[in-house]
C-alpha cells in the first residue's frame, strides 16, 4: 500500500528554519531603580566615670535616595543625595560644677551615613550601611566614647571595635533582597531591629561604664525606573 507524502505548510517551515537560526532574544528586566530609604532610629547612653553620671537620648529621621544600576554582574549605586529630616539629642550631667542639660543646638555633630553601597551576592542583594558615631559626654569631660549608631549587617567589620550584629537583641538588620523580585516591578519592604551594648574600658584613673542602645526602623523603596506601577 502507498503511503501518501506530508506536505507542510511553507508558513511554518520558515518558521522554523528562522527560529533555528534567530533564536527568540532573552527576557531582561530593567536595568536601573530608583531606591530610597529612610531610617528611623531613636537611643539612649549611659556614662558613668568617676561617680558621675552622663545620661543622653536621641531621635532622627536620615534618607538617602539615589539611583541604583546593573553593573555586569553587581549593582552600583549613583546620584546619591543623604538628607537628615529631623534630628532631637539631649544630655544630663549630674555635676553640679557644669550646665546640667544640654539640647540639640549643644551638640557638635548630627547623625549622617559613613558609608553606603549595595553587595550582590549570587541571586541576591543586600543594601549595606553604617551611620559615623560621634564622641560622648557632649558636657565637658576629660574621658570621652563613641556613641555607638545603627549599621546594617554586612559593614561593621571594617568600621567598628565592636561585633555590632552580636549585640543585636530582636529583629534583623540585614537588608536582604532577590534580584529577581525587583525585575519589572516596585518594592517595598521595611526592617526593624533592637540594639543593646554596655562595657567597662580602663580609663587614666579607673573603670569608666558605658551603656548605650537603639532602635532602627530602615524603610526600602526600590522601583524601576521603566515601571509604570
Amino acid at each position: 500500500m502507498k503511503t501518501g507524502k506530508k506536505f507542510w505548510p511553507a508558513a511554518l517551515v520558515l518558521g522554523v528554519t528562522i527560529g533555528l537560526f534567530f533564536p527568540a532574544p532573552a527576557r531582561s528586566g530593567p536595568k536601573k531603580w530608583d531606591l530610597r530609604l529612610i531610617l528611623k532610629a531613636s537611643g539612649r547612653y549611659q556614662i558613668i566615670d568617676q561617680g558621675l553620671t552622663t545620661n543622653g537620648d536621641y531621635a532622627f529621621t536620615l534618607t538617602w535616595e539615589g539611583t541604583m544600576e546593573e553593573d555586569a554582574d553587581d549593582f552600583r549605586l549613583v546620584q546619591g543625595e543623604e538628607r537628615l529630616l529631623d534630628w532631637e539629642a539631649h544630655e544630663v550631667s549630674s555635676a553640679t560644677s557644669i550646665r546640667d542639660i544640654l539640647a540639640t543646638a549643644d551638640f557638635p555633630k548630627k547623625p549622617s551615613f559613613q558609608y553606603f553601597y549595595v553587595l550582590k551576592e549570587g541571586p541576591c542583594f543586600q543594601i549595606v550601611f553604617g551611620l559615623e558615631g560621634f564622641a560622648i559626654p557632649v558636657h565637658p569631660s576629660l574621658e570621652h566614647v563613641t556613641l555607638d549608631l545603627p549599621r546594617t549587617a554586612g559593614g561593621n567589620i571594617l568600621f567598628s571595635d565592636i561585633d555590632y550584629e552580636a549585640h543585636v537583641k530582636q529583629g534583623t538588620n540585614a537588608l536582604n533582597f532577590s534580584s529577581e523580585l525587583i525585575l519589572g516591578r516596585a518594592v517595598e519592604q521595611t526592617f526593624a531591629w533592637t540594639w543593646r551594648h554596655q562595657r567597662w574600658l580602663p580609663t587614666r584613673d579607673q573603670i569608666l561604664f558605658f551603656l548605650n542602645d537603639h532602635k532602627a526602623t530602615a524603610k526600602v523603596f526600590i522601583r524601576p525606573q521603566d515601571s509604570c506601577l
